[in-house]
């Protein structure tokens, strides 16, 4: 990465600017108010009401590590996860630099979030061939790749639910290809849900063409739609967040 930096959000939480990418990490109209309302709320809270126990979670981005923050701690404070734990797959090529997030801080005074935080960028990184888990909390696991998403290919019928948070199919578009869809399709258990900021047609093109079924949700702040693409192997479509 030639440079990036930090910017603040219209919510008043801090995401990264990329040069290289031309663009941010996160929504400029807020970062903690996207991820909360489209990852959390609209994709896993949905997961959790139709499977319980345990939820194989893989992210596409996983940039500042802010979706996996949110994600931990609502094992950790939300009663809806109560009985559920997680195993959360992330992948990334471009981590951030010990002192790019020490910069950053989502903990708003909460010392339960800056701890999670800290312990989720300090946990070691994997590669493709050696894939190692690492506790963050008793119902919270982390293993982070350091990799390029095309190099990435999951175990069959592996997910119950992908947080797809790569950079814009403008400024990235190999990651948001047919190609990788049908990886993900593979790697997903039956009923598997997607869930993705993006309502750009192209992108539904190749997640239909992948035999997904694809919905548009509300999107988060000034963004009008977002998605959703469920693993269907049969006529049911009840595990889908209302959209159209």
């Amino acid at each position: 990465m030639t440079s990036r930096h930090i910017v603040i959000s219209e919510d008043g939480s801090p995401t990264i600017w990329s040069d290289d990418f031309g663009q941010c990490y996160h929504s400029t109209a807020g970062a903690v108010m996207e991820s909360e309302y489209l990852f959390i709320d609209s994709g896993l809270k949905t997961m959790v009401s139709k499977r319980a126990g345990s939820i194989s979670i893989l992210e596409y981005g996983f940039g500042t590590g802010l979706n996996a923050l949110l994600t931990a701690l609502a094992t950790c404070k939300e009663p809806w996860m109560e009985g559920t734990d997680i195993r959360y797959t992330t992948l990334e090529l471009y981590p951030l630099t010990p002192e790019e997030y020490k910069a950053i801080d989502y903990s708003k005074g909460d010392h339960l979030a800056a701890s999670l935080y800290d312990k989720i960028h300090t946990s070691k990184w994997s590669t493709v061939s050696k894939r190692e888990f690492t506790e963050i909390t008793p119902k919270f696991s982390i293993c982070k790749i350091k990799c390029d998403f095309e190099e990435y290919i999951p175990e069959r019928q592996n997910f119950d639910l992908v947080y797809f948070d790569a950079f814009s199919p403008e400024s990235q578009p190999q990651s948001w290809s047919e190609k990788i869809f049908r990886t993900l399709y593979s790697g997903m258990k039956e009923y598997g849900m997607i869930i993705t900021y993006s309502s750009k047609g192209s992108v539904k093109q190749a997640m239909r063409a992948a035999g997904f079924l694809v919905k548009r949700i509300p999107g988060a702040g000034k963004k009008r739609h977002s998605l959703t693409a469920i693993k269907i192997l049969k006529d049911r479509t009840e595990i889908l967040p209302q959209g159209q």
